[in-house]
């Protein structure tokens, strides 16, 4: 009996069919239905995998039978449709969720890559509904589900033939729906939006230009998808998209498809990411460029590696891949310390694997080139997450374990990522794999400051901590008002992270902390209203503005107007005590188009942030008086634990609070940042090597001291010949002018 209530359907004695049952959804949604009690058959290709999951289910005691099958081969289509009809009596279940797609410009793609997605799943799916539609129809019971994405739902470029699959099974299923459903058949379609599986991430990779729309849609784990999935089954919804923000998008684009186009190309959703043209031309040369794309990476020769055997053969052919070798992840910097000077750029982002996930010790061991954000999601759905929740997501987790990227301290913890590494693997000067970890915690130290001068990395290990519930508030100061309240704000220990307003003296303070109780965290709308803000809509704004006014006086007011509500609604509105802290990070797009955005950063001793913060503020009116430049973005600065545990930690004396500057680029930025490198230096701060652009040797040597000879002391023996050694980190380090 089919009961319709969400959740109240029978399973039991039921059979379900799970075509791309090998990995990803399929999987997830084979284990999900065996647990309700339905015999399951998998589907797949043959391989290990589906050997895998068909012992698993085994093993734990559930119906399972497999049938391995290439749904894209007409032939074992047929085949497996006879087998099915022959083997089983009834059929209750069909759920297709095998798919395949390359994506890429039409003409650039082969025959098979354009035929495929249209053979897998919607030819697939309309022959094997087909098939076991008598079985359904004759038992007056049957539920046909069908995975699709938002290609379904919109006409995307660079996804000619995978858009044409999509849609045509939205439209199948409407059909067909409305043909069977006398019968007690209902056919359904799942649209979970972006779902986190290794299909996404080698589109990501190979392709690297996934369009930015998937971006704006909440990731999902094939986990819950297989969990929407039984919502479809158990629900009367003929349509199931558990996202709001795809459910808004789609009826605005049916119903005004120019002006939802327009939008979405002023968000630089229709444009292919800069990684495409860099992938084209791998072994000719490299377009790739850094966070701000205004510096070229410079290579002679670009290798995407996808093991480490791989990497240690190029690090030791030094005539087919020239030195210097520099390793390019995330290319989150905004200065040059990833530019290759006509060497060899070694992109690790093929390497993503999360290995292993340790809740006994709570640590993470994952390859270099995964994404932190991706990580970080894993991570949630075991119930843990990173120390550091740092906004920017496209941080690849080999350089989070070697680089000065930061965010606020939480309570009792440090703020710098790379503090809580405590291991890596690296290719070495040799080619050799090394490791390196707590037990040479000297070594370690100066590994979290290396920025790939000892080695390309292409294995971490972090420490975790469960998860926690997050409590969060804004407050708007004066810079008076904040000096006599910063002793009581140190002293109650919160995260402290604020956005500075110099021309109207004013800043405002987000404070975080964890909850100290089991409070569940629940809230998921506060973080993705920030990361909007963030992503997008601040650097539009800034962006617009700054092209389309000249004189400065309007400018300015317009952009002083719009922060001034931005102060009023974050205080009012964003503040909320269980908010997730892995909902801070943001993925960001590969290209920023209008929306782009970049920054530089110091840090200054804590105890005299007031005076320090006031001399700047000054310097920036002062500045704006004498050039007409100022930022026409927030400035943002953070609060630092003294930490030791990277060698070039900004908080090595002790706890620092930062001053970042932040605009969209574009004519007197740079030189805005000379002057400004030029404040920060004389009020003794201290810099980052990928964050603070335009540094000068006489700075560095100045904001660490010995620590720069020790340094390269270290650096000169584990490469005494130079292969990761490029022109910005010699200059800065070498000790030669």
């Amino acid at each position: 009996m089919w009961l319709m209530d969400k959740g109240q359907y029978s399973y039991t004695d039921s059979v379900a069919v799970v075509t791309g049952a090998s990995r990803g959804i399929g999987r997830e949604t084979a284990w999900a239905l065996a647990r309700k009690g339905s015999k399951v058959i998998l589907i797949a290709r043959p391989s290990i995998e589906l050997e895998e999951v068909h012992s698993q289910l085994l093993n734990a005691e559930y119906l399972v039978e497999s049938f391995p099958c290439d749904l894209s081969k007409d032939a074992e289509l047929d085949a497996l449709v006879n087998q099915l009809i022959q083997r089983f009596p009834r059929i209750d279940i069909l759920v297709n969720c095998a798919g395949v797609g390359k994506f890429g410009p039409l003409d650039s793609l082969t025959l098979d890559e354009v035929r495929d997605p249209l053979k897998v799943p919607f030819q697939a799916a309309v022959v094997l509904s087909r098939g076991v539609l008598p079985m359904m129809k004759g038992n007056h019971r049957g539920r046909i589900i069908n995975l699709i994405g938002p290609a379904a739902y919109f006409d995307l470029p660079w996804m000619a033939s995978y858009t044409a699959s999509r849609s045509g099974m939205l439209s199948f299923t409407r059909a067909l729906d409305d043909e069977v459903a006398a019968d007690g058949v209902r056919v359904k379609t799942v649209c979970p939006a972006w779902v986190d599986t290794e299909y996404i991430r080698r589109n990501q990779t190979d392709g690297n230009w996934l369009p930015k729309v998937s971006q704006y849609f909440p990731t999902s784990s094939a986990a819950q998808a297989a969990e929407f999935v039984l919502d479809a089954i158990a629900s009367n919804k003929r349509e199931i998209k558990p996202s709001w923000l795809l459910r808004f998008c789609a009826f605005n684009y049916r119903c005004f498809p120019r002006t939802s186009v327009s939008v979405f190309k002023l968000l630089g959703l229709y444009q292919p990411t800069a990684n495409r043209a860099g992938n084209k031309n791998l072994e000719g040369g490299s377009r790739w460029t850094n966070w701000e794309e205004s510096i070229s990476l410079n290579a002679g020769k670009a290798v995407l590696p996808s093991s480490v055997e791989e990497i240690c053969r190029i690090v030791k052919d030094s005539d087919q891949y020239p030195s210097p070798i520099r390793p390019a992840g995330s290319r989150h910097s905004t200065t040059h310390c990833g530019v290759a000077d006509g060497g060899t750029l070694v992109i690790t982002r093929k390497m993503d694997r999360v290995v292993e996930i340790d809740r006994d010790n709570l640590t993470v061991t994952v390859e270099a080139g995964a994404l932190y954000i991706d990580v970080a999601r894993k991570l949630r759905e075991h119930g843990l997450q990173f120390y550091v929740n740092v906004e920017i997501g496209n941080l690849t987790m080999g350089s989070a374990a070697s680089t000065g990227t930061k965010d606020a301290s939480m309570p009792g913890e440090f703020g710098q990522v790379c503090s809580y590494c405590i291991a890596v693997k690296m290719v070495n000067a040799s080619g050799n794999l090394q490791r390196i970890d707590e037990s040479q915690p000297q070594l370690l130290q100066k590994v979290r400051s290396s920025y790939g001068l000892f080695g390309v990395i292409v294995e971490t290990t972090f420490q975790i901590r469960p998860m926690r519930a997050m409590k969060v508030f804004h407050k708007t100061y004066r810079v008076e008002e904040f000096e006599k309240a910063l002793p009581t704000l140190k002293e109650k220990g919160d995260s402290i992270m604020y956005y500075l307003f110099p021309f109207q003296n004013k800043l405002t303070v987000e404070f975080r902390r964890y909850a100290e109780s089991n409070i569940p965290a629940t809230n998921r709308w506060v973080w993705p209203v920030r990361n909007l803000f963030w992503k997008t809509i601040a650097p539009a704004w800034g962006n617009a503005i700054s092209q389309w006014v000249g004189n400065n006086q309007l400018k300015y007011a317009l952009i002083d107007g719009f922060y001034a509500v931005v102060r009023r609604a974050v205080c009012l509105l964003l503040r909320n005590e269980k908010t997730i802290a892995t909902d801070q990070i943001i993925r960001y797009p590969e290209q920023k188009g209008f929306t782009k955005y970049t920054f530089s950063i110091w840090a200054f001793p804590e105890d005299s942030i007031a005076s320090t913060l006031k001399a700047y503020y000054a310097f920036c009116q002062e500045y704006y008086e004498g050039y007409g430049f100022r930022c026409n973005m927030l400035n943002v600065g953070y609060r630092i634990r003294k930490d030791t545990n990277p060698f070039f930690s900004y908080s090595w004396e002790g706890t620092v609070m930062t001053l970042d500057p932040v605009h969209t680029g574009g004519p007197g930025w740079d030189d805005f940042l000379h002057a400004y490198n030029q404040f920060c230096s004389d009020h003794h701060g201290v810099p980052l090597f990928n964050q603070s652009k335009w540094l000068t040797q006489n700075q560095v040597e100045k904001a660490f001291g010995s620590r720069v000879s020790d340094f390269w002391q270290v650096r000169s023996e584990l490469d005494p010949k130079g292969r990761f050694l490029n022109q910005y980190f010699s200059n800065l380090l070498s000790g030669k002018s």
